[in-house]
C-alpha cells in the first residue's frame, strides 16, 4: 500500500528559494519558507502507547525486535536463540518458529524488510570489541507458514572508523542494535554510551564483506534500540536513557533529503520509562504513521515488566493541513490542503474564492524536479495524485503567476 506525503511550503509574492521550518505543527514554522532546513522545534510531546497483549514467556522474555510484513508480525530474541518467531497481536501466542539453519546467536538486535527478503541484524556489541559483525538475509519466499528452518546469507562488516577493539562494557561508542532496509541498503544506528548520540551507517544489503560507510551523526541524547521505515519516508528510531528510571522515547524523522535522515524535521516523542513500559527494544511500522513496539522483560528492584507487543500511532503529529494566507491588507486568501499524508487524492480549500483569479498548484520532488502541475484550481477541487511514488513531495500554489 503507497503512501504520498506533500508537504505545502507557501510563500506570498516570492519563487525565490528560502531555508527555514516548513512544519506548521513546529514552534518556529516560518511560513515564508520553502526549503526545510531542520531547524524545526517542538514542545515536549508525550506519546500513549496500546497494550495489545503480553508475549509468550519465558520464550520472548528478550524480544529485541519487531517487524511487520505480508500480515505477519515477527520477533526475535537476543540471547543464543537461532530462531526467529511468528507471533499474535491479540494473545500471547507464538505462531511459528522458524529457525535460522548453520548460524549462531552471538547478539541479535533488529529485524529489517525489503520486498524480497529478510534480514537480522547481528551486530550488538556491548563491549564495543566484537569483529564478527554480520547481517544474515533470508529469502521471504522461504518463510511459508509450513516452514520450520530457512538459511541465511551473510554479510558482514566493520566500522570505517573504528581503530580500538580492547572491550569496554556499555562503556563504547560502536554498540548497534537498530537497521532497516532504504533504497537498496541497509541503515544502521549505533547505541552509543559514551556521547549519546548514533550514528549512521549504511552498508549493502547484498552478501559479502563491507566496510560500513558513515553518513551523519544526531544527538539523541540516549541509546537507540530499534529503527523502522515506512514507505511514505517517515522514519522512527526507538529507545532509552539509562539514567533514573530510564526514560524512554522515540525520534520522528521526515522531509530528509536522499538518505540524510537527519537532515529534516527531527520530533522526540516520551513513551513512559522502563518501569512502565519496560526496557524498549523493538519497533516496526505498519501502516500509514502506525506500528508496533516491543520491549524486553524489564526487572530490578520491586519493578518487574514482563514482555509485550504495544501499538503506536504518530498520525496526528504529522501535517494534515497546511496553509498559506494572501497578507495583502485589501484582500486575506486562505488555502488548506489535505489531508496529508494522502494515498491517491488530495482537496484543496480556497477561502474567499470569488472566480477572479487563477490558481495553480505545482508538485515537485525532494530535489526540485517537477513531477505533476494542476492549472485552473477551483475551490473544494479533488486533485488525483495516484501516478506518484510512494515518497514525500514539495507542493507550491500559484496565485495568478505569484507564488503564495
Amino acid at each position: 500500500m503507497k503512501y504520498i506525503t506533500i508537504l505545502f511550503a507557501l510563500a506570498w509574492n516570492t519563487a525565490a528559494a528560502q531555508l527555514g521550518c516548513t512544519d506548521i505543527l513546529a514552534n518556529n514554522f516560518d511560513p515564508l519558507a520553502t526549503i526545510n532546513d531542520g531547524s524545526c522545534i517542538y514542545p515536549p510531546t508525550n506519546l500513549t502507547l496500546n497494550i495489545l497483549t503480553g508475549l509468550a514467556i519465558p520464550t520472548l522474555d528478550e524480544s529485541s525486535g519487531v517487524i511487520y510484513f505480508n500480515g505477519n508480525i515477527w520477533t526475535l530474541v537476543d540471547n543464543t536463540d537461532h530462531s526467529i518467531y511468528r507471533i499474535d497481536s491479540l494473545s500471547p501466542t507464538v505462531l511459528q518458529q522458524v529457525d535460522v539453519s548453520s548460524t549462531l546467536n552471538t547478539d541479535w538486535e533488529d529485524l529489517a524488510s525489503s520486498n524480497d527478503h529478510l534480514f537480522i541484524g547481528d551486530f550488538g556489541n556491548n563491549s564495543g570489541n566484537r569483529t564478527n559483525l554480520h547481517i544474515l538475509k533470508i529469502a521471504k519466499s522461504d518463510l511459508t507458514t509450513a516452514a520450520t528452518s530457512v538459511n541465511a546469507e551473510v554479510i558482514n562488516f566493520i566500522y570505517p572508523d573504528q581503530t580500538s577493539f580492547i572491550p569496554h562494557l556499555n562503556n563504547n561508542s560502536f554498540d548497534c542494535e537498530a537497521f532497516f532496509f532504504y533504497n537498496d541498503s541497509l541503515h544502521l544506528f549505533t547505541k552509543d554510551w559514551v556521547n549519546k548520540i548514533t550514528k549512521h551507517y549504511i552498508v549493502p544489503g547484498v552478501a559479502g564483506s563491507y566496510t560500513a560507510v558513515l553518513v551523519d551523526s544526531f544527538n539523541v541524547n540516549g541509546l537507540i534500540t530499534s529503527a523502522t521505515i515506512q514507505n511514505n519516508g517517515i522514519v522512527a528510531l526507538l529507545g532509552y536513557d539509562n539514567t533514573g528510571f530510564a526514560p524512554c522515547f522515540i525520534w520522528m524523522l521526515y522531509d530528509f533529503q536522499s538518505n540524510n535522515f537527519f537532515s529534516g524535521n527531527k520530533r522526540m516523542f516520551s513513551i513512559g520509562s522502563a518501569i512502565t513500559a519496560g526496557q524498549v527494544e523493538g519497533i516496526g511500522f505498519k501502516g500509514n504513521n502506525y506500528g508496533y513496539i516491543t520491549n524486553e522483560r524489564f526487572q530490578q528492584l520491586s519493578f518487574n515488566v514482563p514482555p509485550q507487543l504495544k501499538s503506536f500511532d504518530l498520525n496526528a503529529f504529522l501535517p494534515q493541513i497546511s496553509t498559506a494566507v494572501n497578507t495583502n491588507e485589501k484582500s486575506k486568501i486562505t488555502f488548506k490542503v489535505f489531508p496529508v499524508p494522502s494515498r491517491n487524492e488530495i482537496t484543496v480549500l480556497i477561502t474567499p474564492f470569488t472566480g477572479n483569479n487563477v490558481f495553480e498548484i505545482v508538485i515537485t520532488d525532494l530535489n526540485g524536479k517537477s513531477v505533476q502541475k494542476e492549472s485552473n484550481i477551483e475551490n473544494n477541487s479533488k486533485l488525483n495524485i495516484e501516478k506518484l511514488k510512494s515518497g514525500i513531495y514539495k507542493g507550491k500554489i500559484y496565485m495568478d503567476g505569484k507564488l503564495m
